[in-house]
């Protein structure tokens, strides 16, 4: 059977007699991984980031498979030419291995939406934030989405995945302090265009991105150690 699906280049591996494998997040089934040639029809695939359209045979009883045909669906502006653009997504696409495991429709056009905005628009600081607050969202473990008015005096607990007063009981780095839960939830009732237009400090935003990294790594998959993120912190 042919399945023809949009997807999202998120890693490319070396393989032998100089063909790649490709790891790509689609619409119709997850991450699949794929065998890539050298032919100019398939380059495409050996380019992380690329959005493509995808038509490949599935096969139940494979891991790997050939890809059929191939169109891109999305030509960048500047998301692979602007350095700074290209180290946001570097971040995001190592969040993204990590965290994706199974078929899911509504975070796919999530991921798709944000690389295009971020193809579209200036970076603004707090993007990366945004994006894994809205990440916790679509995979239904967000701590914010029953909160119908701000948290005043709350802080949000990491471990229970919710807002409540602080618990003497609970290890301090698991406790998100007062300003920065506040500004957590206000973030998380923004699009990319409004928060775009709010002022974040670098300070404020690398402890709310740590914050929220240590959330996930609770209730997803382990973003402890990013190494894209050590990366960009030895470039400064």
């Amino acid at each position: 059977m042919f399945i023809n699906t949009p997807g999202l280049v998120l890693n490319v591996y070396p393989f032998r007699d100089k063909k790649i494998i490709s790891k790509i997040f689609t619409k119709e089934s997850g991450i699949v991984s794929f065998i890539v040639t050298s032919n100019i029809k398939q380059k495409p695939l050996s380019q992380i980031l690329t959005i493509a359209e995808i038509t490949y045979k599935k096969s139940t009883n494979r891991s790997l498979f050939y890809v059929k045909d191939v169109a891109v669906d999305h030509f960048y502006r500047s998301l692979t030419t602007n350095a700074k653009k290209i180290q946001v997504a570097m971040v995001l696409c190592e969040i993204l291995n990590k965290c994706l495991k199974e078929k899911n429709p509504d975070l796919y056009d999530f991921v798709i939406s944000a690389f295009k905005y971020l193809d579209s628009n200036c970076v603004f600081v707090g993007f990366d934030t945004l994006f894994l607050i809205k990440l916790c969202d679509v995979t239904g473990i967000s701590p914010f989405h029953n909160l119908l008015s701000e948290p005043i005096g709350a802080v949000l607990n990491i471990q229970d995945g919710c807002f409540s007063a602080s618990e003497k009981h609970i290890k301090k780095e698991m406790l998100v302090p007062l300003k920065e839960s506040l500004v957590l939830y206000r973030l998380s009732k923004l699009s990319f265009q409004e928060a775009s237009l709010k002022k974040i400090s670098t300070e404020l935003n690398e402890r709310l991105f740590d914050y929220m990294t240590l959330y996930v790594s609770e209730h997803l998959a382990d973003l402890t150690k990013l190494k894209s993120t050590q990366v960009l912190k030895e470039l400064e």
